[in-house]
């Protein structure tokens, strides 16, 4: 079994994980996905919003499929949440918005 929690890897690497883990022991890997909530309180961030869970799981089957996914991108709260633990920098290198 393979759990993952949607996060800065995102979905490409996990896709890419459980395909390598599938060609090393074929259909007997399950896939498992929380919002993070533990790991992540204790990094001082709270856990994944569902809709942002819902779009990685999607993301994550179709590149399984085969198919081509555009990015995601993070949402607001996760940028402040991403700023507050990268030294003030989001992910564009800008300094982050401060409320």
């Amino acid at each position: 079994m393979t759990l993952a929690s949607p996060g800065p890897l995102g979905a490409p690497v996990a896709a890419s994980a459980l395909m390598s883990l599938n060609a090393l022991a074929p259909g007997r890997i399950d896939f498992g996905i929380s919002t993070g909530f533990t790991a992540r309180r204790t990094m001082g961030v709270g856990p994944v919003r569902l809709a942002d869970m819902r779009r990685y799981i999607e993301q994550v089957q179709r590149l399984i499929a085969g198919e081509t996914v555009e990015p995601m991108q993070p949402s607001l709260e996760a940028e402040q949440q991403i700023c507050a633990l990268s030294d003030d920098t989001d992910q564009r290198g800008d300094r982050c918005r401060r409320r």
